[in-house]
């Protein structure tokens, strides 16, 4: 009786594992030109508006914003610094990165939408 009970649970198991779907998530490459005219290709999670590319004394800034309040900054330059805002909501999720002479960094994406900026992230850390 044990070995039926556990065949069958373990059939369970087998079955359920099958149905569990990984979600697949559609990034935009973005061409940006870097500081030293270098051409970078960026991944970002669909959905996002540019704003105008700002520019400093050794350097730009560019923000790519989503209809949910996500962020994504780009650092080109030196003598700045990219930190994470204090505005935003403790229970959002952040991450910066530094690849290839940028730093990039998301900020105040919520957990139902980190593994999807974790994944375009990801993707430029290749």
């Amino acid at each position: 009786m044990n070995r039926l009970y556990i065949a069958i649970v373990g059939l369970f198991i087998l079955v359920s594992c099958g149905r569990l779907e990984k979600k697949e998530f559609k990034l935009d490459e973005v061409e940006l030109e870097d500081c030293i005219e270098e051409r970078k290709m960026l991944f970002l999670p669909t959905g996002w508006i540019k704003s105008d590319r700002q520019y400093y004394g050794d350097g730009f800034m560019e923000y790519y914003s989503y209809a949910d309040k996500s962020i994504i900054s780009v650092l080109c330059g030196e003598n700045a610094e990219l930190n994470f805002s204090q505005l935003f909501d403790e229970e959002k999720h952040s991450r910066k990165e530094s690849i290839a002479r940028l730093i990039i960094m998301y900020e105040n994406v919520s957990t139902e939408r980190k593994a999807e900026f974790d994944k375009a992230f990801d993707k430029m850390m290749e």
